[in-house]
Order: structure tokens, then sequence, then C-alpha cells
């Protein structure tokens, strides 16, 4: 977890403070858990490490049908609602850029919409 905060050099003041939540690099045989429900994804970015094999296992917390479509790496997995489905797959050896969605219609325009990245 990346943990980000600014001081506003005032004692008296509270300091404010941003937290964002990305997936670490993945290592052999790791499962990533990723949580759907309308309409986002979370955790909200992958990072896969290349050359490994990883399984997604999408948690369905939503009340519809949602997928992980990643046509990139040819991985598609999808679960009802409130169901769990994953996909296993073995990541490129080359580093990457990919996006990840969910390919119900109007699903990604909503904000299922997500980045990956391959680290070499």
């Amino acid at each position: 977890m990346l943990v980000v905060a600014a001081c506003t050099g005032d004692d008296d003041a509270a300091a404010p403070s941003t937290t964002t939540q990305v997936t670490p690099t993945t290592s052999a045989g790791a499962v990533i858990e990723i949580s759907a429900e309308e309409f986002a994804f979370d955790p909200a970015e992958l990072r896969l490490a290349a050359g490994t094999e990883v399984t997604l296992r999408l948690v369905n917390d939503g009340a519809i049908l949602h997928n992980i479509d990643i046509p990139e790496l040819g991985v598609f997995v999808e679960a009802q609602a409130g169901t769990t489905a994953e996909v296993t797959l073995t990541v490129p050896g080359a580093p990457a850029l990919f996006t990840w969605f969910c390919s119900i219609p109007g699903h990604r325009e909503a904000g299922m919409d997500a980045a990956g990245t391959i680290n070499g």
C-alpha cells in the first residue's frame, strides 16, 4: 500500500492525507483477488511480473453480472452476482502496459475500466 501525506507547517492544522491502493507486483503462483461491483474494480490497477503464472480471482460483490476482459493477454473471466470465478494465465515475458475492463454493455463506460503493467 502506498500512503502519501502532506504537512501544512501549521501545528494546529490537521495534515491532509491521501491513500492509494495498488496491487503489488505479483510473484509466480500468486492469486490476485479482484472485487467487482457496480461500477468499479478493487484494486483498480494490476501489476504483473513478466514470465510468471498468476491466477485472477473475480469476486462479484455486485447485484448483476460482471467480468474481466484483458484482450492484450487473451484473458476473460465472468462471475454472476454473488459468485466467484477465476482464470490462470502465464504473463508474457516482456514489459508492457495493458487495459482491463468489464465488457458487459455499458459497464466499461460507467467506470469499470482499469490499467495494468507487466514488469520485466
